[in-house]
């Protein structure tokens, strides 16, 4: 065990963490409601008891913190200091905030009116998608799908990033599937998206999918959460991240030939590499005190210019600062290093920038529960949440805000968008 966890600064703040996350747990789930385990806080603790606790732990346990040859263990109390700030912040927005309801966020819709909404969505993701990446439903590495070449740049992303429709359009068949449950037709988008989401590599997509279909069930269903069969396949699931994380190749599925000889231990300790990001984090709040170079509002103008073509804007920032970041720390940028939330947060403005930026959080997070605490038989509403509860996960691992702005319009507004048009212009009772 590395000894660095016993430093008393670090027991105080690993125990703050503890303490907000599992006494929102708890509460969460004791609560005589069943719908109070589903509210956002519930999902942004797990995400900071992954990435902050469990692998932050699990790898200083095993001195297996390093990246590019640095030696990133001394960044651990930085992190663990951001973590505390954000969560603290995340949680004083959450309490502060008292908006009403969001219009745009609810529709009216009968199980049959989501389900024909889902299948409209699954179409438009799966096909637009399709037109950049080929059509292709083979998990497994070919030799043919090795040699293929992809053009992500330019417009085509916004094609591929048609994908994330897949997500609302999979709860929206929720409500018909459990009404029909052996019509096993009903379940092909979802298993599509699966399929889809596991050849382009990107496990963020998954575990976006899976907590959003369970908040979408056990809220359509009025269910209580059944905490060992979640605990099991937790288990699971991590594990397979972990096999993904082996074997993946982005947009040609999985090559086998490289969990050969994969030991359990090994598969497990890959799974939880990605918790690398906090002492990724870390290190650049320590190399940004030293250096004293904030960004201040260069990520919001990036963020908000990046949709804009630069045949109208020529001049638009490229959200280089990430990438000269990593030069400066690990001396390349050909790992795409990624931080936690928090961590663009502190390189804008210090510490009152991951302060203001959880308050900000805090107050998206009360916006969406709300919603759905006054509309609660809204079917929109339901997914509206479940949306958000996936996106927290994206919005709390992954810091770059250019990102979080695309995935919210990609995965929440536009397909809540599609769905309200559709629904007016072909979807009849």
């Amino acid at each position: 065990m590395n000894p660095i966890i016993f430093e008393i600064q670090n027991l105080i703040l690993i125990l703050i963490i503890l303490f907000l996350t599992t006494i929102t747990l708890y509460k969460n789930f004791k609560s005589k409601n069943y719908y109070k385990f589903w509210s956002p806080l519930t999902f942004i603790s797990l995400v900071f008891i992954y990435y902050t606790i469990i692998g932050a732990l699990v790898l200083l346990s095993v001195d297996d913190v390093s990246f590019l040859g640095v030696n990133l263990t001394g960044s651990a109390t930085y992190s663990w200091l951001g973590a505390v700030v954000s969560l603290l912040s995340i949680h004083s927005g959450f309490l502060i905030y008292r908006g009403s309801s969001i219009t745009f966020l609810n529709l009216n819709l009968n199980n049959k009116k989501a389900f024909k909404t889902g299948i409209f969505l699954f179409l438009i993701g799966f096909l637009t998608y399709s037109v950049i990446r080929g059509f292709n439903l083979s998990i497994v590495q070919s030799s043919s799908s090795s040699k293929l070449d992809f053009n992500d740049g330019g417009l085509a992303q916004f094609f591929i990033n048609c994908v994330s429709f897949l997500v609302l359009a999979s709860i929206l068949l929720i409500p018909s599937i459990l009404k029909n449950k052996f019509r096993l037709y009903y379940y092909t988008p979802i298993v599509l998206s699966f399929i889809v989401f596991i050849i382009g590599g990107f496990r963020y997509r998954l575990v976006y999918l899976v907590i959003a279909m369970a908040t979408m069930y056990y809220l359509f269903t009025k269910k209580r959460i059944k905490i060992w069969f979640w605990i099991i396949f937790t288990f699971f699931f991590v594990l397979s991240m972990g096999i993904m994380g082996v074997s993946r190749e982005y947009s040609r599925g999985l090559d086998l030939s490289k969990t050969e000889g994969l030991e359990l231990a090994s598969t497990a300790l890959e799974a939880v590499n990605e918790a690398n990001t906090f002492f990724l984090t870390g290190s650049l709040i320590e190399n940004t005190i030293k250096s004293g170079d904030y960004l201040y509002f260069e990520p919001l103008v990036t963020a908000i210019a990046m949709p804009l073509p630069r045949s109208i804007f020529p001049d638009k920032p490229s959200g280089d600062y990430l990438k000269k970041i990593q030069r400066d720390l690990f001396g390349s940028d050909q790992s795409g290093a990624a931080f936690l939330n928090y961590g663009e947060a502190f390189l804008s403005f210090g510490w009152i920038g991951i302060f203001i930026h959880g308050l900000l959080i805090g107050f998206l997070a009360k916006l969406f529960w709300v919603n759905f605490l006054r509309n609660r038989e809204n079917i929109m509403a339901i997914a509206s949440l479940a949306l958000f509860n996936g996106f927290t996960y994206i919005m709390i691992s992954r810091g770059y805000f250019s990102a979080h702005l695309i995935f919210f319009f990609y995965y929440i507004l536009i397909p809540i968008w599609i769905s309200k048009t559709l629904s007016k212009l072909t979807i009849k009772k």
